[in-house]
């Protein structure tokens, strides 16, 4: 059981010094601190061991969520994956959407006006620009929540590195349209071929 107990110094009537002490029963409430602290270490232990990186976006009144000061929290393993320093990507909108690729930007932003305007699940594959220069690719997921009214109120997700398996998949795209190609070049120099040497 937990107590918590307040003294207080008071004069009766007579002029007596009296002490008073209150003592509360606040055991549901060291209760309710101690599942919080477990519930935060637990999600500082799955931030931390993640591969994935973090993100979550809280819209301002008055804005539309695509602010460009829309605040953001981005989780350490996030700007790692941009090769950014914990302290070098502002905490706004703007630090993402300014660096996704031109080519991939209106695809991004399709996404999420279609999970936001129409609840479609929000899962997309960008480029995004680091900050050594060099564009890669990312796979994205995330949740809004809405208010009575169906007004975005905030959004969450994660961002993973998928540049290799990228990479991997249009090597084999290359390679088998080059073989696409090569097949049917060998099949024209073939009718070429019949073709001349038929009487």
């Amino acid at each position: 059981i937990w107590v918590k107990e307040t003294a207080r110094v008071i004069q009766n009537p007579q002029g007596d010094t009296l002490v008073l002490i209150v003592c509360e029963d606040i055991t549901a409430q060291k209760q309710v601190e101690q599942a919080l602290q477990e519930t935060m270490e637990r999600f500082d232990l799955a931030v931390t061991g993640s591969f994935d990186g973090l993100w979550e976006g809280r819209v301002l009144p008055d804005e539309p969520w695509y602010s460009p000061n829309t605040p953001m929290w981005w989780s350490p393993r996030f700007k790692e994956l941009l090769r950014f320093a914990d302290n070098e990507f502002p905490p706004v909108l703007e630090s993402w959407t300014s660096r996704l690729h031109p080519e991939d930007k209106d695809e991004v932003f399709a996404a999420l006006f279609g999970h936001i305007d129409h609840r479609r699940p929000f899962d997309v594959e960008y480029r995004i620009l680091t900050k050594q220069g060099e564009y890669r690719w990312m796979g994205a997921r995330g949740q809004a929540t809405w208010d009575e009214k169906g007004n975005i109120q905030r959004m969450a997700g994660f961002l993973r590195d998928i540049h290799d398996r990228k990479q991997e998949e249009n090597l084999l795209q290359a390679i088998h349209n080059a073989e696409s190609k090569f097949r049917s070049e060998e099949r024209r120099v073939g009718k070429e071929c019949r073709s001349r040497s038929s009487p």
